[in-house]
């Protein structure tokens, strides 16, 4: 184990140095190759977000546009790399100045296409900051991401986790719906 000083990244933060810092620690990451993480179950995760918004929401629009844009970019995700999987601000580290110092949390790491890894960041750096971030990781990176195909995950994302919340009776839900009713405008505040 290793010692990370710092402490976890404000709820909003558009520190340019940090989105540099943050796309080469990327680069770095989805470069490595490891055969032990496990591979991402996207497949699974579309086919109950269909079920669930027939059984759960009454086939909510919003969610479908999501799923219909999804499936319409899912070949489009076929390169494979290691992943952190899990990153908000919660699980990153950055020290007084506001730069990267680390990331934790590893415990949702898998293989999947890079464009992934992206899609909740955006709600805490603002969309400036992931054009930032992207523009500095497609330089750095053997991979190149697309930052529509990167808003859709987000949109397929937030209909997952709404659902998710709402069948387990998690009272996040509705700053999901608040979310989903507000995008593309929806930060975490």
């Amino acid at each position: 184990m290793v010692w990370i000083t710092g402490e976890t990244m404000p709820k909003m933060h558009r520190h340019e140095g940090f989105i540099s810092d943050l796309a080469q620690e990327l680069a770095v990451l989805h470069g490595s190759e490891n055969t032990e993480v496990k591979h991402y179950p996207i497949a699974h995760i579309g086919g109950n977000l269909h079920r669930d918004n027939h059984l759960w929401l009454n086939n909510d629009p919003f969610v479908k546009t999501a799923l219909d844009e999804f499936h319409e970019i899912e070949d489009e995700l076929n390169k494979k790399c290691v992943l952190h999987g899990d990153l908000w601000n919660e699980n990153i580290i950055v020290n007084e100045e506001g730069r990267l110092t680390g990331l934790i949390d590893w415990e949702h790491s898998c293989v999947y296409d890079p464009h992934w890894e992206f899609r909740m960041i955006r709600r805490f750096i603002g969309w400036d900051g992931l054009t930032s971030l992207v523009y500095y990781y497609n330089n750095k990176s053997m991979y190149k991401v697309d930052e529509d195909i990167i808003k859709i995950l987000d949109k397929f994302w937030m209909c997952h986790q709404f659902i998710y919340r709402i069948k387990k009776g998690d009272s996040t839900a509705p700053l999901f719906k608040e979310y989903m009713d507000r995008w593309p405008e929806c930060l975490y505040d």
